[in-house]
C-alpha cells in the first residue's frame, strides 16, 4: 500500500482534522512532522488517532 493510501485511510476514519493542519512522514530520516494549531483541551483528542496510526504505517515502510 502506498503512503497516499495510508493517509487516505487516516482521513476516512478521522474526517475532522481539528487542530491538525499537516502531517509529513520522512522515511529516510525516520521522522514524522505534525503541524497543528493547538488549542487547550483539544490536542489529545486530535493527536490520539494519529499516534495510533503512525506505528502501523511505519512498520510497513521498513
Amino acid at each position: 500500500m502506498m503512503m497516499r493510501d495510508n493517509f487516505a485511510k487516516l482521513i476516512d476514519s478521522n474526517p475532522d482534522p481539528g487542530i491538525i493542519r499537516h502531517i509529513a512522514v520522512v522515511p529516510n530520516q525516520k521522522k514524522t512532522f505534525i503541524f497543528m494549531i493547538p488549542k487547550p483541551g483539544e490536542v489529545a483528542r486530535y493527536l490520539t488517532p494519529v499516534y495510533r496510526w503512525l506505528p502501523s504505517i511505519l512498520k510497513k515502510m521498513n
